[in-house]
Parts: structure tokens; sequence; C-alpha cells
């Protein structure tokens, strides 16, 4: 989803963007980038074992990030929750000044699994939740009750796509409204979590606790980092953009979540952001100063210029966290090569797989070859004057002759010169010209255009196919 641009950003987050087209704001180019962690201690969690978190818990074709602009923010617990040990159960969940409290019933049908407490696991309702347990044609009671308002159907997890509740907020569509979104569309169908579960806004360092939804209780809070997103565009820019959590995300069953921050940028008719060129992410401490744009601006360019630098996250990164790169080469100082390593574990397997060893095994074949190019090098490499041209002239001759006389001693022989050929004369442009004589045609034809034949192969034939008709043409 770069749609071409560059994006630059450490491997401990993710980084993507797509155009969007938003209820009552128009296009946008929505930036998003989240950061994984584990629940229990708030350590680092790389961005693909949070892809393969949320396919293995929530199912192979499940989103891990809607990369949707939201109102506001929201709040998804994903997965399945612990088994039952008895009858019901109380759960909480709370993230900043967000905090909810259900009730789990165990199934009767199924009494020792877990369950996903999604909509189909709540309270029925004929306009809110239709696919909800007890219906009037369905006697089985909700696994999931909001403890305030037990009438109210409430679950955890995405709202289906076709869900009322969603559907409600798309609006109406109408002969203006085309394949795009309705008139009276709202933007909080972006949400995919249950309206209990928006707030305004969420916070590094948000307190973040649950109970009865796994083995154990966890009070925590969300970590302590920012992500900063800054934008290139094809007139030079460097533009910061104004991005937060616009959601967090938790799997308690995987004892791992991420928080999810966004940025969206106007592009008018420039439907693909075709005009945004680079993307620029950086995880920092909260509590840092902001930098501006052109100190990532300049990191992003030396990532591109600097080989040293491309594969380095660490200025990207917060201290904590620059600590415990591992960089794929060793850096080192002046002007030796920064990856001088990996030149060198390349030609160690190389000679091992041909079996060459250090010396070169034609070097005692060929030694006066060998000779010609060390000196041909010690004339490429004079310290205080340019190479001298005839020099290196009377070298590639030497070089040359030492090549043929080799072609001559494998039993080549050398190839014979190509006949020279005279040109044959086909007539001069003084030649008289001629009409062509074809029946309804007028035109000209030199009477050049034939080869001029010996007096032995002259014939009437000849005479009548050069001389088509008798009467002179004047030259034009």
């Amino acid at each position: 989803m770069a749609e071409g641009r560059s994006l630059i950003f450490p491997v401990a987050i993710s980084l993507g963007a797509r155009s969007l087209n938003v209820p009552g704001r128009g296009a946008v180019l929505v930036i998003s980038s989240f950061y994984a962690f584990r629940l229990s201690d708030g350590s680092h969690v790389r961005p693909a074992t949070w892809y393969e978190t949320v396919a293995a818990h929530v199912g192979p074709t499940a989103v891990p990030d809607s990369m949707s602009p939201l109102p506001g923010a929201e709040l998804l617990v994903l997965g399945a929750v612990a088994p039952l040990a008895g009858e019901r159960r109380e759960a909480l969940v709370r993230c900043g000044g967000l905090m909810r409290r259900l009730r789990l019933h165990r199934d009767p049908e199924a009494p020792d699994a877990p369950f996903t407490p999604g909509a189909e696991a709540a309270v029925w309702h004929e306009e809110d939740n239709p696919i909800g347990r007890g219906g009037p044609d369905d006697e089985c009671p909700a696994l999931i009750v909001d403890d305030d308002d037990p009438e109210r159907p409430v679950w955890l997890g995405v709202t289906p796509y076709d869900h009322p509740l969603r559907l409600r907020r798309v609006g109406t569509p109408d002969e203006t409204s085309g394949t795009g979104w309705p008139p009276d569309a709202d933007p909080a169908a972006l949400y995919d979590a249950h309206p209990a579960f928006w707030y305004e806004s969420f916070h590094p360092g948000d307190p973040l606790a649950f109970e009865g939804l796994s083995s154990a209780p966890h009070d925590g809070c969300l970590p302590p980092y920012r992500i900063s997103i800054t934008s290139g565009r094809d007139d030079g820019r460097f533009l910061e953009e104004r991005a937060r959590i616009h959601g967090v995300s938790l799997i308690p069953g995987a004892d791992v979540g991420a928080m999810f921050w966004r940025a969206a940028i106007d592009i008018g008719d420039d439907i693909l952001g075709e005009s945004v060129v680079a993307l620029i992410a950086a995880l920092e401490d909260a509590d840092s100063p902001a930098k501006d744009p052109e100190h990532w601006g300049r990191i992003a360019v030396n990532r591109w210029l600097e080989p040293d630098t491309a594969l380095d996250d660490r200025p990207l990164l917060p201290a904590a966290l620059a600590a415990t790169v591992a960089l794929p080469f060793a850096l080192v100082s002046g002007d030796e090569d920064p990856i001088r390593e990996r030149h060198a574990a390349a030609e160690s397997w190389m000679r091992d797989e041909l079996g060459v060893g250090e010396e070169n095994p034609f070097g005692e074949v060929a030694p006066q070859e060998a000779a010609l190019a060390d000196q041909a090098i010690g004339e490429a490499e004079h310290a205080d004057a340019p190479p001298n041209a005839n020099e290196i002239g009377e070298l590639g001759d030497a070089a040359l002759a030492a090549s043929r006389r080799r072609h001559a001693e494998a039993g080549f022989k050398e190839r014979d010169p190509e006949e020279e050929r005279a040109p044959e004369r086909r007539g001069s442009a003084s030649s008289p010209r001629s009409t062509t004589g074809s029946p309804g045609r007028t035109g000209r034809m030199a009477r050049s255009c034939w080869p001029a034949p010996s007096a032995t192969t002259r014939s009437k034939a000849w005479t009548w196919a050069t001389c088509w008709t008798s009467s002179p043409v004047p030259a034009s």
C-alpha cells in the first residue's frame, strides 16, 4: 500500500498507507503505524508476531490493522476468552478513562469450551442485534451482558460490516451518491468496536486493565511511547503530520496487545496521494521533546544515500529500544568499508564452494599477463599525477599482443581477411528518363534502373524492357 512512495520506519513498528474517502471530509491519505507489546510486562513484540497472533486467535482472514481514521478512539478485545469455571463470571475492561463492566455466562451447550464474546453471543435485540441470543424463536441465554444495562446488546471484538448498528451509520444511497458515501453517511461507520468501547482519546501511559477475560487479571498501562509521522512532498518539503492513538487492541489469550497511531492527509483530487512521495515513522519516548520535520528528513536522506545507515534503526527509536538493536553489520570509523565483514564472509563462502584457495590458481600459468595487469594497476594509481594515456596505451597494445600469442598457442588460427569487393555500377543520375507506359498510369522511370547488359546478352527482350516508350521525356 505504498503506491510507489518511500517508507522509512524501524522494524520495531509497522507503517502503511492507503487512500480513502471519509464521509464529510473527502479523499484522504491514511497513514497507520502500530507498536505491539506484551501485556504482562510491556516488552516489545515484533509486528510479524502481531500478524501471526491475530491470524491464530481471530482467524486467517482477520484484519490486523483497519487503517481507518476514526473520529475518536476505540478499544478492541479480540479472540476467545478463558472458559468459565462457574455459571457466570464478572468481567471488567479499562483503558484510560474508558471502563466497562460485563457479565459472562457459561454456554450450556458447550460448558467447558472458551467462547468469543461477539455479537452472536450478546443479547438479542430486534433493531440493534438481530443475530443475538434470546430472541422470539431462541431460548438460549445471552453469554455476554452489560452489567449496567442487561437489556442492552454489547460485545467485544469487531462489529461485522453488515451488522445493523454499522449499516445505520453508512447512510441511505440516492441518485447523487454514485459509488461514494451517501450524503447522510456518518464517519462513525469506520469504527470496528461496539459503541460502548468508543472513547475520546487514549494516550501513552494510560491505565490498561482487565479481569475475567484470561486466566489471570491484568493491571498495567499502555507503553510510554509515541509514534511520530512525517511526510515528504513532491515539492521537496518535509511536513509533520498530526498523529494520535486511534485504537488499542488486546488479545488476552495470547498476552499481546497493540496501539495504533494514525494520521490523515487531505489529498483532494490527488486520489492516490501521489504528491506524498515519502513517509517517515519513528518511535519516541512520550515525554521527549518533539523534533522538527527536517530532523526526520535528514535521517531519511541519509538512509537513502549511505549504506552504513540504511539498516541502522537506532536514530528512529527511543534509547531503551535503540540499545537492543542488532545491526546486520558492524559499523566502523574512518573510510573503511562498513560492510567488510559481509564481503569477507561472501568471499569465503564462494571460495569454499569453488574449491579455490587464497592464492590465484592460474598465477603460475600466465606470469607475463599477471605482470602486465600489475603494471596497468600501478599506472592507473599515481598518487601525485593523473594516469599517463600513452603509457596505458602501450600496456593495452602489449596485452593485445599477449592475448594473440596465447590464442595461437591454443591452436586457434587467425581469421582470413575479408575479400574486398568493388562496388557495381548501377547507372548514373544523368541517364535519360522515360514514362512507365503502364495502362491507365503516367509516370517516369529512369533507363538506368536496369544494369547495362553485355553485347553478348543484349536481345530484343532487353531492348523492349528498357525502352517501354520510344518517345523521350524532357527533363524537368
